[in-house]
């Protein structure tokens, strides 16, 4: 779920966010939200078997913020702090779309960084699209 909590944060969607903020908290009152996140030794792994078994960390728990604002600093602040998938190989060699291939065929989880690079943060840009435009597909 905060994979899906931060693409709302990657569309814009502050009114969706608020309903599934809202679902969330009132549903899973006693889960624990997690994220996994790559570590040093993910390289050895990611090519091979499910690397979230093998390495990495678990990010929890994954709060989410009564509004998108709240979740976008949010991101970026973990995204800013555990930065470990620079090591990764296919990213060395600029080769992003391998790790991809990779999570889907042995399952492991998606590396965070993927969409959370693509998090604006509210703060530095005070003005936005309305999120019609943001989400016209004409």
């Amino acid at each position: 779920m905060p994979m899906l909590a931060g693409w709302y944060a990657v569309l814009n969607l502050a009114n969706d966010y608020r309903a599934f903020q809202e679902a969330v908290a009132r549903t899973f009152t006693s889960t624990n939200l997690q994220l996994w996140f790559p570590d040093k030794d993910t390289d050895n792994y990611l090519y091979s078997t499910n690397a979230g078994y093998a390495s990495g960390f678990n990010f929890h728990p994954f709060r989410l913020p009564q509004t998108l604002d709240e979740l976008k600093t949010y991101i970026i602040r973990i995204h800013e702090k555990y930065q470990t998938y620079t090591d990764l190989s296919c990213l060395r060699w600029q080769l992003p779309v391998i790790a991809l291939i990779a999570s889907r065929h042995f399952r492991t989880p998606i590396i965070p960084a993927y969409w959370q690079a693509n998090v604006c943060d509210p703060q530095q840009n005070g003005e936005e699209k309305p999120e019609e435009e943001l989400n016209n597909l004409d």
